[in-house]
């Protein structure tokens, strides 16, 4: 045994004397958004350095820190070869405030969405024309958003063709890409996205929403539509 232990300490040190581990490659996968000089930056890493000399969960809290950024997974390749995996956060809204604009993921996560940002996601934006303005932690903001993700979920058709989610005293209207009008009032507006669902789906076959300018759903067991 003591003859195995002093092999592998000679492999050891043979290993360093040659720099046999030595970071040599940084490979990162998974990024599309953020760029890969600002997750490699985050690592803060010394290239002179093993690979086997750095914390892997320290790495991978560095680039979690980054805005955007959801999940990081980091390992080993051997010789000489780190592997960055990331996970970047999905905005499916962008929130217009009075103070700053917001894109939140499905998690409600709040991002700043710079103009890069907005140009790089092609979500819907929400607006508020509230008597008191909306703040980032507001129930309103929350409940809006819980509206956009249960919404999606139901009728994610409607959802890839919207443009704008509007908010004025609590009154919900959904804008599409073609310029629809769709009014679902300050109640039930889950349940009106089902009744939205079925209504298309009963007049597929000779009309899409789009080939209407105007859809009201703010009076009970009732739809209301104008056509372009």
């Amino acid at each position: 045994s003591i003859m195995l232990i002093a092999l592998l300490y000679c492999s050891v040190l043979y290993a360093q004397h040659i720099k046999l581990f030595y970071q040599e490659n940084i490979v990162v996968l998974g990024n599309k958004y953020v760029d890969q000089n600002i997750i490699l930056d985050a690592m803060n890493m010394d290239e002179k350095e093993s690979i086997f000399s750095y914390n892997l969960g320290e790495l991978q809290d560095n680039v979690e820190s980054i805005e955007f950024v959801k999940s990081v997974k980091v390992g080993r390749i051997l010789p000489s070869t780190l592997m960055i995996q990331v996970l970047e956060r999905a905005p499916i809204i962008l929130v217009l405030l009075d103070d700053e604009k917001y894109f939140f993921d499905v998690e409600q996560t709040p991002l700043l969405a710079n103009k890069e940002a907005i140009n790089f996601f092609p979500v819907p934006i929400m607006t508020f024309a509230n008597d008191d303005p909306i703040k980032l932690g507001d129930f309103e903001l929350t409940k809006a958003l819980r509206f956009v993700n249960k919404s999606k979920a139901i009728h994610n058709e409607l959802y890839e063709n919207l443009s704008e989610v509007r908010y004025k005293n609590n009154n919900l209207s959904l804008i599409t890409d073609e310029r629809t009008k769709i009014d679902l009032g300050d109640h039930e507006t889950i349940y009106k996205i089902s009744i939205l669902k079925e209504f298309q789906n009963t007049v597929q076959d000779k009309r899409s929403l789009n080939d209407y300018s105007y859809i009201d759903l703010t009076i009970d067991n009732q739809i209301i539509v104008r056509e372009h």
